[in-house]
């Protein structure tokens, strides 16, 4: 049964007293006290909370910064080098790839900004969307019906993880994670998640995430290298010849597997 609220609410034109203008209502709780809410629900957390919060990540994450942004800038290299070879050599498939992989990075960029400004349950959204990114990149590189279906804006990457699992095995097990966590309302979404400086880097959601960030970076640039083998340092493919590539292990891809995956680098292995 649904209980009566013991609390009350005025909305303008229905205040007892003349009050602001940047007063938008009034709570009289049960206790007696009266609670004022104003203007600047946005603007003072973009403009005031935002900033001492990032403040605090930055303290705390410094050295995780360092490590994802040399491999961040690496791949945006890449990324960057390999489109504009591939506008020059009108490869329009690789093209498209590349503007995927460019979106992809700047979907990363947008959950390190707002796990940086405290928002700690939205940033593995924006994971979720940048492997469903990659996996049409992956679709468009192991088939030309895929990438027909690009152009005709009819490719459905979610429906096609048998084809990046094929390059990565890991890929659909990841995805699904995150597609059951994430992009479908379940329990996280019922919890209390509050926007407020970070005051430990062992605490838990903030941990969780840069992991997050990590892996989706570990991912983004295996993808990348494989698209733009030819300008790549070949840290993880060997081509066979004729457009055929191996998933390989050299010492600068443990390198930096060990580098951003940490204890997790040996799953990533076991998993290729």
């Amino acid at each position: 049964m649904v209980r009566p609220f013991t609390h009350s609410m005025e909305w303008p034109g229905e205040l007892s007293e003349q009050w602001p203008e940047e007063v938008v209502a009034i709570l009289h709780d049960q206790n007696g006290k009266n609670i004022v809410f104003k203007n600047g629900f946005l603007i003072n957390q973009l403009r005031r909370d935002a900033p001492r919060i990032a403040g605090s990540f930055d303290r705390l994450c410094e050295s995780d910064l360092a490590i994802m942004d040399r491999y961040a800038s690496e791949c945006f290299a890449i990324v960057y080098t390999g489109l504009d070879m591939a506008e020059g050599d009108h490869e329009d498939w690789r093209v498209s790839s590349g503007h995927l992989l460019l979106n992809a990075l700047g979907t990363w960029l947008a959950a390190a900004d707002l796990l940086r400004d405290g928002f700690i349950l939205q940033p593995g959204v924006l994971v979720r969307n940048l492997l469903e990114n990659l996996t049409a990149v992956l679709c468009i590189l192991m088939d030309t019906e895929h990438w027909k279906a690009f152009k005709r804006d009819a490719l459905k990457p979610e429906n096609n993880l048998s084809t990046a699992n094929r390059v990565l095995p890991i890929f659909g097990q990841l995805y699904g994670v995150f597609s059951g966590t994430f992009a479908h309302v379940r329990k996280l979404y019922a919890q209390l998640h509050p926007i407020i400086e970070y005051t430990s880097r062992d605490y838990e959601p903030l941990d969780t995430n840069i992991g997050f960030l990590r892996l989706a970076l570990w991912f983004t640039s295996v993808v990348s290298e494989i698209v733009f083998y030819d300008i790549s340092r070949a840290r993880y493919w060997r081509s066979l010849g004729y457009g055929a590539y191996e998933y390989v292990h050299t010492d600068a891809g443990r390198e930096m597997e060990r580098a951003l995956l940490g204890d997790e680098a040996e799953h990533i292995g076991e998993e290729t």
